[in-house]
């Protein structure tokens, strides 16, 4: 019966040695958590943002190495001034599509990266901090949605060429309505060779930023009917052809200047006689000179007098001048 006690005994204070030793292995961990929660809300500004992503990291069994990391290079983009919720986002979308850790880490350094050589290159155009910080983020997100460097680098040169001789203000307008142009077309598809050739032959005209409004107003309303890429082709030979944005704006279609349309026919013929004389041919297409009315009026009847002239042409669609009149009556009438 004593060694029955004595294991019981013995029981009891090894159950309680267990217990009391998971504690310190819990507190532990906890206290490594907020120990780290407290290193990440240096790296980054949204301080309600922090635990969630720790915490999704640990879940995500990230190895300690990859979330100092992670951490480093977030707090390296705080210190450069580049947006680190971008970062975040991608750490969260790696997670969520249950991509490798070290992947996620390299595309959060792509990230980064995109961002940082965007910032370096606004800040050739603007000096204020505020203006850096959006025109940076447009500039990435460009990249984010298929821009190429090479291609940005070709716009930043004419861009700089053109703020030579600009205010710092209309600098800035100009600015930042070039790079919305350029992210507005980089996100609808078009390919990156061709945006930086369209906002490069823009200007090079001399468009302004109402210009660059113009662009993307009646770019992204030909758009939702079209091909953005289509678009954007025509779009471009209308600026190299000397077209306004106003008239691109305008026009029913790409290339189109003033005067085009074309003027009508002449509307009948001599009515003399007894059969009516046939109508005048056509007019020509407008294009930029007028129209030309009908050739000629209708010819007479059998035996009736000379047909009328043929009437002037209608005017062209877009301000073209109106036909001239048919050029002669209808013949005489046989007898």
């Amino acid at each position: 019966m004593k060694n029955i006690y004595v294991v019981l005994i013995g029981m009891f204070f090894a159950t309680c040695s267990l217990a009391f030793a998971d504690e310190p292995v819990t507190d532990a961990v906890e206290l490594q958590q907020r120990s780290q929660t407290r290193e990440m809300a240096q790296f980054i500004v949204d301080q309600e943002e922090l635990p969630a992503l720790l915490k999704a990291m640990q879940r995500q069994r990230f190895t300690h190495t990859n979330q100092v990391q992670v951490q480093k290079v977030i707090q390296d983009a705080e210190q450069e001034g580049l947006p680190t919720k971008p970062l975040a986002d991608k750490v969260y979308e790696g997670i969520a599509k249950d991509v490798d850790e070290q992947r996620i880490f390299q595309a959060m350094t792509t990230v980064r990266n995109r961002y940082a050589y965007a910032y370096r290159q606004v800040r050739q155009l603007v000096d204020d901090a505020e203006d850096t910080q959006v025109l940076g983020k447009v500039v990435a997100e460009a990249y984010t949605a298929g821009l190429q460097q090479q291609d940005y680098d070709e716009i930043v040169e004419a861009l700089q060429t053109r703020l030579r001789t600009m205010t710092r203000q209309e600098a800035r307008e100009l600015a930042l309505e070039t790079m919305l142009t350029v992210r507005l077309m980089a996100r609808r598809g078009v390919e990156s060779v061709t945006v930086s050739a369209v906002v490069v032959s823009a200007l090079e005209q001399s468009y302004d930023d109402v210009d660059m409004q113009q662009i993307q107003k009646a770019f992204t309303r030909r758009a939702r009917n079209g091909s953005a890429q289509g678009i954007a082709n025509q779009l471009g030979e209308h600026i190299g052809s000397g077209g306004t944005a106003q008239n691109f704006g305008r026009s029913s279609g790409f290339g189109q200047s003033p005067g085009d349309g074309a003027g009508s026919g002449g509307n009948s013929g001599g009515s003399s006689g007894n059969g009516a004389g046939s109508s005048g041919s056509s007019g020509g297409s407008g294009n930029d000179s007028s129209g030309s009315g009908g050739n000629s009026g209708g010819s007479g009847g059998s035996s009736g007098g000379g047909g009328s002239n043929g009437s002037s042409g209608g005017s062209g669609g877009s301000g073209g001048q109106g036909g001239s009149s048919g050029n002669s009556g209808g013949g005489k009438g046989r007898s």
